[in-house]
C-alpha cells in the first residue's frame, strides 16, 4: 500500500506543493490519537459496561489482594514458629533435659497436599490451595510447639519448686564476723574443754541476742525442741529432695511442727540456750540424713537482699529483735 501524500495550493507560486511533517508534529498527532482512544475506552467502560461486570472486576482485585496479604501473614506466623522451635531445641530442652521436637515430623508430618477440587476449579484456585496448605502446616506446627511448651512449663514448675526448697541463703540478716572466720564444719576444740577435739557438724553464726532467724529454703517444720542442753531451743525443717536444715540455740521459736514455711520466713530468734557460750545460731545442713558443710549452701548476699526475700513472703514482716519465751 502506497504512502498517502498530501499537497496544498500556494497562491504566490500558483502551484501545488507537497506537505511535509516534522517528527514533533507526528508525535503530537499520535498523542492526540492515543488520548482520544483512552477517553473513548473509559467512557465505553463507564457508561456501556454493566455495573455487575465492574463490581466483579473490583471484587476480583480485592480477593487477589486479600489472598496475597493472608499468605504474607501466614509466612510471618511460620517464621515465628520456627523461631520458637529453635529456642526450644537450642536452649529450653537441653537445659531441662527434655526431648526435642523431631525435625522430620515438623516438616513432613502434615500428611500430603490439600486435595480440594472445588478450590482448584476456581480462577484463584492455585493461590487458595497454597494458602490452605500453609494453614494446615501452621496448625500442625503450632500443636507441636504447644505440646513442647506444656512439657517445658511442667518441668520448669518442678525445677522452680526444687530450687526454692534447696537451702540457699544465710539464716541471719547480717553476721558479726565473716563466714570464713565463723566456727565451721569439721574438727575443733570443745568450747568448754579446750583439751578435747571433737567433730562440729555445722557452723556457728554469731548474732545479737533476739535477732530474727530465717528459713533458708521452702519446707515443712518436722521438729521443735525446747531443751536445756545440746542444741537448746531448736527447729528442724524438711525441705524435701533429701534436704533438711537445723537451727539451734534459739531464745524464741516461732514455728510449729507440721507448719509449711518459705525461704525468708522467720522461724525464731537468736539465743544462747542449750550447750552454748554466747548468742549465736548453730546451723546444719543434711543431705539424705547425712550432715554436710553448710558453707556451700550459704549465698553471699547483702542484708537488703535477704530483707527483700523476707518481704516477698510477708510484706509486713518486722526485723526487730525479740527476747521472750518461745511459742509452744
Amino acid at each position: 500500500m502506497k504512502k498517502r501524500v498530501l499537497y496544498r495550493y500556494n497562491r504566490h507560486t500558483l502551484s501545488y506543493e507537497q506537505i511535509k511533517k516534522n517528527w514533533l508534529q507526528q508525535l503530537g498527532q499520535m498523542t492526540m490519537i492515543l488520548s482520544a482512544t483512552a477517553i473513548y475506552g473509559w467512557g465505553l467502560w463507564s457508561f456501556a459496561a454493566p455495573q455487575t461486570l465492574r463490581d466483579y472486576v473490583a471484587e476480583k482485585q480485592l480477593i487477589t489482594a486479600k489472598i496475597e496479604e493472608t499468605n504474607q501473614k501466614l509466612d510471618l506466623m511460620g517464621a515465628a514458629l520456627v523461631d520458637l522451635k529453635e529456642r526450644d531445641q537450642n536452649l529450653y530442652s537441653p537445659t531441662l533435659d527434655l526431648n526435642q521436637i523431631d525435625d522430620s515430623e515438623w516438616e513432613y508430618g502434615v500428611g500430603g497436599s490439600i486435595k480440594q477440587p472445588e478450590l482448584q476449579q476456581l480462577q484463584d484456585g492455585a493461590a487458595l490451595v497454597e494458602m490452605a496448605e500453609k494453614m494446615q502446616k501452621i496448625r500442625h506446627q503450632m500443636s507441636m510447639v504447644a505440646a513442647s511448651q506444656d512439657k517445658l512449663l511442667t518441668k520448669t514448675s518442678k525445677a522452680e519448686k526444687r530450687m526454692r526448697a534447696i537451702p540457699a541463703i544465710r539464716p541471719l540478716l547480717r553476721l558479726e564476723r565473716p563466714l570464713h572466720l565463723s566456727s565451721g564444719f569439721g574438727m575443733r576444740r570443745n568450747p568448754f574443754n579446750k583439751s578435747v577435739w571433737q567433730m562440729h557438724p555445722g557452723i556457728d553464726l554469731g548474732a545479737p541476742m533476739g535477732a530474727p532467724i530465717f528459713a533458708t529454703g521452702d519446707g515443712t517444720v518436722v521438729r521443735v525442741e525446747h531443751k536445756r542442753s545440746g542444741y537448746g531451743f531448736n527447729v528442724v525443717i524438711d525441705h524435701g529432695y533429701g534436704y533438711k536444715t537445723l537451727y539451734g540455740h534459739m531464745c524464741l521459736i516461732d514455728a510449729k511442727v507440721g507448719e509449711k514455711v518459705q525461704r525468708g520466713e522467720i522461724i525464731g530468734y537468736v539465743g544462747s540456750t542449750g550447750y552454748s557460750t554466747s548468742p549465736h545460731v548453730h546451723y546444719e545442713v543434711f543431705i539424705n540424713n547425712k550432715r554436710v558443710d553448710p558453707k556451700p549452701y550459704i549465698a553471699d548476699m547483702t542484708t537488703e537482699q535477704i530483707k527483700t526475700i523476707a518481704k516477698s513472703v510477708d510484706p509486713e514482716v518486722s526485723f526487730s529483735y525479740k527476747r521472750r519465751r518461745s511459742r509452744r
